[in-house]
């Protein structure tokens, strides 16, 4: 399977390519809830996402995505903080992978490219928010991002309040971990 990963920068991609981001979105809500998406959601949430990350691409934000054949597998925006004093630090979010497509260490070769892109543009550590249990919560915890604070109301979907993780981990022991394979390398404060 060859896979290519590519950055987005411009919001004006998004206009081409946006349909594809949202189906890609949605159909992963279906598998399990994403925060501030649900599987019943609709198009007025789709064109909400989509004006949203523009803003965020407008704004410090970089768009990783993962073609096969042209089609989008794999999506994660790395949203670099604003504020001067806080430019070394940047949020995960809406990480996706295509069901179809899990388990084929796509998220490993993502995660070097956010460790290249994070490193290009002064990035020094990254932060993201999960909930509780979760597939996501367990999945970045293998990879080595740890809990630092916990909001027990969360989220809130089908009558149920979850709490959530933030989470963070510095990008050179993400890249430690991805170097050699294993989770078990200590974390330092930068």
């Amino acid at each position: 399977m060859q896979i290519t990963y590519s950055w987005i920068d411009s919001p004006l991609l998004i206009d081409l390519i946006g349909g594809d981001l949202w189906n890609l979105l949605k159909t992963t809500a279906e598998d399990e809830s994403i925060l501030g998406i649900g599987r019943d959601t609709d198009e007025s949430a789709g064109a909400s996402y989509l004006k949203s990350l523009k803003h965020t691409l407008e704004h410090d934000g970089h768009l990783l995505i993962g073609t096969v054949k042209g089609k989008i597998v794999l999506t994660c925006l790395l949203r670099q903080q604003s504020f001067q004093t806080m430019r070394h630090m940047a949020d995960l979010q809406k990480g996706t992978i295509d069901r179809a497509y899990r388990g084929k260490g796509l998220l490993k070769d993502a995660l070097r490219h956010i460790v290249e892109r994070s490193e290009q543009i002064g990035v020094q550590r990254l932060t993201l928010d999960v909930r509780e249990g979760s597939a996501a919560h367990r999945l970045w915890s293998h990879w080595g991002f740890e809990t630092f604070g916990v909001l027990r109301d969360y989220s809130r979907y089908e009558g149920y309040s979850y709490p959530g993780h933030f989470m963070h981990q510095s990008v050179s022991d993400l890249d430690k971990r991805l170097r050699i394979g294993r989770k078990n390398i200590p974390q330092y404060s930068v």
